[in-house]
């Protein structure tokens, strides 16, 4: 096997390795790190991974140069033993000790090339699980950012596919020393014969490499364009797999606007894909061009030797070989540089990602509250990255420990927001938050998010038993603090209706048996994984917007003993959930347009209790539309406040 039967094709998988490392953010001369760097970082990794099989994959290359350097030996033997008048005995003698070395070369290199293979999947894997570390531990404004989540897709693509730079480097590294090694033993023996040789096949084989820097630079440079199209295609296709949208996609006959969109963004990629093969297929034409210069030139000089100094057939013969797997062995050389140009660059991406500096506190901060605590807002301001607009200018507010208090107002007054930042999940781009009277960036972000139990919107469930949601943990759970929480949260008529009660399994199709909650009973489910936590701080993010009345009222019942012993945050956009908090803020583009109690607002007659007149009109008894009987009677006028508004 020469270098280029071990790297033949490799080319042809550029969408793959430049392509699919795609994004960003470096050009050709911007890297952080050099070849020899990462390839220092790579091998120091699999040493600690696994040293023997790191030790075998440089073993492979002495052996890639013996096994094709025995065959062309056995054709000069066979050749110079007949012209010698050999006895045929002598002939099959030489040729079977060869044929059976050869044979051991390549039962010794197929055992190589396994153990390289299974050291590509472990390097490949054991990045891979950094990364999912890397997910979990940095920070939550950076992963949920446009560059977190192109940096998370090109570190992906950097180790996780066949020609991604962690599998490929593996194969590249050992293959280049392998080149190295026969392109110096082949050398020697051109140069003995005619220099000419020589420089004939190492000129046009750099004139190729160069060609293929060419192609590796245009790719770096346009790579982003084609990075947004595949994030688009990506979220279209989990749009097409995802259950959840199902059903609106059907109802509202978008199944048509699917398949355009879809199809658009494929066009577009493909656009782009045919922009890639019609500058490689050029690249390789040109190479293909040399090569025959290359050949013609290299034999031409050899067919001019034989005659010029009579040589031997047999030794023409040996010189013919070696002149191909020369320029072989160069081929394979000049196609590793390009691999590493190649792996460079996504290790360049996958270290960028692994190595990301978090802002959040992760080492020994001070110690955190050990009761309930209160929080402030100090000249805060905040914007979503890219987004331009400030959520919040010069934002100021106090919550006082053990306060219960309401967050109001319309969409996009900065409700959640608030809260994240109160989390620490977002960073304020100015001002200061302070719990427990220390700026949050005082504590270690763990411990500090420890002490929160939190109920948002967007609630996710992992494929674990329903019991083993609540307390998020596969461990034994507390029993008494389980039941006390399924209890509170209304989940346990829930978990009565299941099949294996608390230890049935959810997300349907996981496991076999597994079943899918409704919207309110994810709610119920949430909110008792809030109770089970216990934190010091609880946050209640529209808690009951998928609840039916009655089991809203049973929330509302139970808030007191919920929120017992705790500084608590209520968001609704139902406002007679309000008036079970000690005090309410109605929040207005991002500033607090008035603060009081429920009888203090609803006396100012302001932006709340208009909105509450509104909520409250159509559950008042006799109210229609038009002031006119509804018929929906049996809600107190005051706009049911025991009730659903």
């Amino acid at each position: 096997m020469n270098g280029s039967e071990k790297n033949g094709g490799a080319r042809s998988n550029g969408d793959g390795a430049a392509g699919n490392g795609e994004a960003g953010g470096y050009g050709t001369s911007g890297k952080k790190y050099g070849i020899f760097v990462n390839l220092r970082y790579m091998f120091g990794n699999m040493w600690r991974w696994d040293a023997g099989k790191t030790a075998l994959t440089m073993l492979r290359a002495p052996v890639m140069v013996a096994a094709p350097l025995l065959g062309i030996y056995l054709s000069r033997s066979v050749v110079s033993l007949l012209d010698a008048g050999a006895g045929i005995g002598v002939i099959v003698r030489n040729i079977a000790a060869l044929c059976a070395a050869t044979a051991v070369c390549m039962v010794v290199l197929n055992y190589l090339n396994a153990q390289n293979r299974r050291m590509e999947f472990i390097n490949s894997n054991k990045y891979q699980m950094m990364i999912v570390n890397g997910a979990m531990s940095h920070d939550y404004e950076y992963n949920e950012s446009p560059k977190g989540m192109t940096d998370a897709m090109k570190a992906m693509m950097a180790s996780g596919n066949d020609v991604s730079g962690a599998r490929k480097a593996i194969d590249t590294a050992s293959a280049f020393a392998g080149n190295c090694i026969g392109l110096i033993s082949y050398a020697a023996l051109i140069y003995s014969i005619n220099p000419l040789i020589l420089v004939v096949i190492c000129a046009t084989s750099v004139i190729s490499y160069l060609l293929l820097r060419q192609l590796i630079a245009w790719t770096e440079k346009n790579k982003n364009n084609w990075l947004a199209i595949d994030r688009k295609r990506s979220h279209l296709e989990m749009l097409m797999k995802d259950l959840g949208p199902a059903k609106d996609i059907r109802l509202y006959n978008m199944a048509g606007w699917l398949r355009s969109a879809f199809g658009a963004v494929l066009k577009d990629r493909l656009e782009w894909k045919l922009k890639e093969e019609r500058r490689g297929f050029a690249v390789d034409l040109a190479c293909a061009a040399l090569s025959l210069v290359r050949e013609g030139a290299a034999y031409g000089l050899l067919v001019y030797v034989m005659f010029d100094r009579n040589l031997p057939v047999a030794d023409f013969v040996l010189y013919f070989g070696v002149i191909g797997g020369f320029a072989a062995w160069f081929d394979g050389l000049t196609d590793n540089l390009y691999w590493f140009g190649v792996i460079n660059q996504h290790f360049n991406e996958l270290r960028e990602y692994l190595e990301y500096g978090p802002p959040d506190n992760r080492g020994a901060g001070a110690p955190t509250p050990e009761t309930t605590f209160g929080a402030e807002f100090r000249h805060v301001e905040y914007a979503f990255a890219g987004g331009g607009r400030k959520i919040f200018d010069d934002f100021n507010l106090t919550i006082r420990k053990g306060e219960k208090l309401a967050i109001v107002g319309l969409n996009g007054a900065g409700k959640t927001t608030l809260v994240k930042l109160l989390c620490g999940l977002y960073r304020p781009a100015g001002g200061v938050i302070l719990a427990g009277g220390r700026p949050i960036g005082d504590y270690n972000i763990d411990d500090y998010q420890s002490l929160f139990s939190a109920v948002f919107q967007e609630i996710t469930l992992m494929p674990m038993t329903a019991g083993q949601n609540i307390t998020c943990s596969i461990e034994a759970a507390d029993a008494a603090r389980l039941d006390e929480a399924v209890r509170l949260s209304g989940f346990g008529a829930v978990s009565e209706r299941l099949e294996h009660g608390l230890d049935t399994y959810l997300c349907r199709g996981i496991y076999p048996g597994s079943v899918d909650l409704s919207g309110g009973e994810t709610q119920k489910l949430a909110l008792a994984r809030a109770i089970y936590r216990e934190g010091r701080f609880l946050i209640l993010d529209e808690p009951t917007a998928a609840l039916d009345p009655i089991a809203e009222q049973d929330v509302y019942r139970q808030y007191e003993s919920i929120s017992a012993g705790k500084t608590s945050v209520f968001i609704s956009h139902r406002l007679a959930s309000t008036r079970f908090c000690d005090r309410i803020i109605y929040l207005e583009d991002g500033r607090i347009a008035e603060d009081g109690t429920h009888d203090e607002l609803m006396a100012l007659k302001g932006k709340y209790f208009n909105l509450f007149e509104v909520q409250s009109r159509y559950y008042k008894e006799g109210a229609g539309p038009d002031g006119g009987e509804t018929g929906l009677g049996a809600y107190p006028a005051e706009g049911g406040g025991d009730g659903n508004v």
